[in-house]
């Protein structure tokens, strides 16, 4: 039996209260510990991902609903106003301190909407065909509660968590019985953000643990660089520099790699086949071809020589090879799709249950993006995430090779 086998076996409410747990330890490892806690913590969540990705159906998974939408955002309204005035009586602020910083807006919107979608439209989603009203309530509040303690334990002094804490299962309470009266994940995410936006509105910069840059995204792309210079040559001239950091591989192999990652990643069945003629194959993959071996015998013969271009030349050249190359990477992708698929029996089930869930590997390369914070520097986001497609895209290349030539081998 596999692993998404057992897995199976647990009803989809208890794995969705397990990957929360993993979800509430992924996060404490992460703001608790240094570079390797963080390494640690980003592989326990990979694992969290596995389960999670297997209980998730489709978008309506998460609850939010095109319909009544007047009613929806005006319970949001009210509530969400209702909760921050309750706060201001409590803390006896004044509202004459409330100010907006477009960056803590923005911060605490998409953190508060993120809430939201998972506890709210998918655990609490996943909880009600199991658990009654109360239950189900208490143990969403209960597992937001942890997470709170993840994210602030090593924070704030534990008097201080204990508020937070204590505030936030509150919160909790009311935005789960909110969602219950309208069955409508808006209602509780305009709510929620609300509440957020007002209680934050005093600070004056986002909090540092949000925007410095991890000291493990430095040692990630280290490994992501040395990994894929396994692949191609990293020749300076033809490759591309984000945030003062060279990216993984040439703009020819990075077009190739990309071309691969998006090819299985965009398998449509129906298409590959029609897609399976000399009219796609050729002018997919001969401009590549033309332009690599073209431009090398004209350098050999000294003819054209890399280092005599302009800037501008060099650019045109560059983006040329990544281009080509990413019709090169799925043009000959879909080739080796095909071979495999309708040459060999023994291997075209699998191939085929393989390219059905090659889609959830763009999750990790999401998920470490956002973690390398595009708030502080986006280039090096940008880097971490198409680097890991590459890297993807490399193993995939490399791993389907050696499926195509056993399915030759091996009738």
């Amino acid at each position: 039996m596999s692993l998404t086998e057992k897995i199976r076996l647990v009803p989809i409410s208890y794995q969705a209260i397990i990957a929360t747990l993993g979800l509430c330890a992924v996060i404490y490892l992460y703001y608790v510990g240094g570079i390797w806690t963080q390494f640690a913590a980003i592989i326990l969540f990979l694992g969290v991902l596995y389960m999670w990705s297997s209980t998730i159906r489709g978008f309506d998974d998460f609850q939010f609903k095109n319909q009544d939408l007047p009613l929806n955002i005006g319970v949001g309204l009210v509530l969400g106003l209702a909760m921050f005035l309750i706060f201001v009586v409590y803390r006896g602020l004044s509202l004459s301190s409330i100010t907006f910083n477009a960056s803590i807006v923005v911060a605490v919107v998409v953190v508060a909407a993120a809430e939201e979608f998972f506890f709210r439209g998918y655990l609490q989603g996943k909880l009600s065909d199991s658990f009654g009203l109360i239950t189900k309530i208490i143990i969403v509040t209960v597992l937001f509660g942890l997470y709170k303690v993840s994210v602030f334990s090593s924070l704030r002094s534990p008097l201080s968590l204990l508020e937070i804490v204590g505030i936030s299962c509150i919160g909790s309470v009311i935005l789960s019985m909110e969602m219950e009266k309208t069955q409508n994940l808006l209602a509780p995410v305009i709510s929620h953000v609300i509440w957020d936006v007002l209680v934050y509105s005093n600070m004056t910069s986002v909090p540092s643990w949000i925007v410095i840059t991890p000291e493990w995204t430095e040692t990630l792309y280290n490994y992501l660089f040395r990994f894929s210079g396994l692949f191609c040559s990293q020749w300076e001239l033809s490759s591309y520099f984000f945030s003062g950091r060279q990216f993984v591989t040439c703009s020819g192999c990075t077009g190739i790699f990309l071309g691969v990652f998006f090819a299985f990643f965009l398998f449509q069945k129906d298409l590959f086949e029609k897609l399976h003629t000399k009219k796609f194959y050729v002018p997919g993959l001969l401009p590549q071809i033309l332009m690599f071996f073209g431009l090398n015998i004209l350098d050999e013969l000294g003819v054209l020589k890399s280092e005599a271009l302009s800037t501008f030349q060099l650019q045109i050249v560059n983006y040329s090879y990544t281009v080509f190359g990413l019709l090169l990477g799925f043009t000959g992708s879909v080739l080796m799709i095909n071979v495999v698929r309708m040459d060999s029996e023994r291997w075209s089930s699998r191939v085929e249950g393989w390219l059905r869930d090659y889609q959830y590997l763009v999750i990790p390369a999401l998920l470490l993006a956002f973690l390398s914070d595009p708030m502080s520097n986006p280039q090096m986001s940008a880097l971490i995430f198409f680097a890991i497609l590459v890297v993807l895209g490399i193993l995939t290349a490399v791993s389907f090779l050696i499926v195509l030539i056993a399915s030759i081998v091996v009738r």
